[in-house]
């Protein structure tokens, strides 16, 4: 079995890759053509990044039992799925409209708002399993 410390590693790295693949598509996406746009980008970026953030934040100084490390472990792989899926539907595969811009204000909302729950249930669950 996985110690919570080598699930919080492998956690840290799902967030890693996750954090840095939606900076990729960011900045795939935009055109930093004129200084409105450059002045603006470091916000949005870190707006997209905001969910794997929360996590990596809750997973910071506190320890966390077994259960608790697996739960927020599986957040933080749905809500990367969830949202690396869908900004490369919208991104990479065909030629974006208008519109997939405001997937870029969406998704960390959707996003944030799974991971406040998955960190809820896990604090919640975790701490009436790992007490056992």
């Amino acid at each position: 079995m996985p110690t919570p410390e080598t699930l919080r590693g492998v956690l840290r790295a799902v967030l890693g890759f996750a954090m840095l693949a939606t900076l990729a598509i960011f900045f795939h996406a935009i055109e930093l053509r004129e200084i409105m746009a450059i002045i603006v980008a470091p916000l949005f970026a870190s707006w997209c990044v905001l969910p794997y953030g929360l996590l990596w934040w809750r997973t910071g100084g506190r320890t966390v039992g077994k259960v608790e490390a697996g739960l927020l472990l599986l957040t933080a792989t749905v809500a990367a799925v969830f949202g690396l899926s869908l900004y490369a539907q919208a991104f990479l595969f065909p030629k974006p409209d208008a519109q997939a811009g405001l997937l870029f204000v969406f998704i960390p909302l959707w996003q944030a708002a799974g991971v406040m729950l998955g960190v809820g249930a896990a604090a919640w669950i975790g701490a009436r399993l790992d007490s056992k």
